[in-house]
């Protein structure tokens, strides 16, 4: 086929049950052209066989294989290096992409003012009612809320801009097993990237019983670590001891009468001066979510009092 203006990419890893659902809802999309890249990470299921047959039976379905089982962030790395498109937009192999998604994100990302297009998702599944969820709209309140150890940009719902990933040597972190997503789109962020979410629902995300388990410990590092690095990131003058401090405050944990203390005094220091926007995040939200941090901690001392 010629080459297409989108590449449609799922990653795929024991996905037999699924995969053919997700890949259905790619083929119906109306709009620009594009391909459909699936790459393989080494399924130990039917998926292998089920990928092969459907090789030549549609031009625009490429199928690729890992040698060996490498991770989602290795596999969303080749995806990036092998898409023909002008533009990726992704979808998890248990989950199906909505009509008029590729028409919709391509609408934003084709001025190339945008460069992370992400939607709302519904979720669907195991023992769940059919569930809207939301995600800010404009770029200001997305990376804002970042804070949250949110994505604000749902991966299986994300569509960017490749020649922006590239120019700048974006890539999946393959050395981190949670949260990888999170840090891709703080390192878009840092490179300049602007973020929009469409107000509609486009992806329909799958719960079900075969999805892999994060371990709540590594979880809760890997969140440390983000809030960490946006603290340095917009507040340098932060000393590490306080950054440390306000990320265990946000943490959701049950902290000791000093830790809050702490967590207090640091956020009290940061948000009594005023700053100016670093990556385009709005100042005015990301210190009300201060504020009302701080207001929960000064509630939990006279509580437990």
């Amino acid at each position: 086929m010629s080459k297409p203006i989108i590449t449609a990419f799922i990653p795929v890893y024991n996905g037999a049950l699924f995969i053919f659902d997700a890949i259905n809802s790619v083929l119906s999309q109306e709009g620009p052209s594009f391909e459909l890249l699936i790459i393989d990470d080494a399924s130990q299921d039917d998926t292998p066989i089920i990928l092969k047959k459907l090789i030549g039976k549609d031009s625009r379905i490429r199928v690729l294989f890992n040698d060996s089982n490498r991770g989602v962030s290795f596999t969303s790395n080749r995806a990036i290096d092998e898409a023909r498109g002008d533009f990726l937009i992704r979808l998890d192999a248990d989950d199906i992409s909505v009509p008029g998604r590729h028409k919709a994100q391509f609408n934003i990302l084709k001025d190339e003012t945008i460069h992370v297009v992400g939607s709302n998702i519904q979720i669907f599944g195991d023992g769940i009612k059919n569930k809207l969820v939301y995600f800010p709209q404009n770029d200001a309140d997305i990376k804002a809320k970042f804070i949250f150890c949110a994505n604000n940009i749902a991966n299986p719902a994300s569509a960017f801009n490749l020649s922006f990933i590239r120019k700048n040597n974006i890539r999946f972190n393959e050395d981190l097993k949670v949260a990888e997503d999170l840090n891709f789109w703080i390192d878009c962020m840092n490179y300049g990237a602007k973020f929009f979410n469409i107000q509609n629902t486009y992806v329909n995300y799958r719960i079900h019983s075969k999805q892999s388990s994060r371990q709540i410990n590594e979880m809760r590092i890997a969140q440390f670590n983000i809030r960490n690095r946006l603290l340095k990131t917009w507040f340098p003058n932060t000393k590490e001891t306080e950054r440390n401090a306000i990320a265990n405050f946000f943490s959701g944990e049950t902290l000791s009468r000093e830790y809050i203390l702490m967590g207090l005094g640091a956020l009290h220091l940061l948000t009594s001066q005023p700053r100016d926007s670093v990556n385009g995040e709005s100042t005015e939200l990301l210190f009300s979510i201060f504020k009302k941090y701080m207001d929960a901690g000064v509630q939990a001392l006279h509580s437990n009092n």
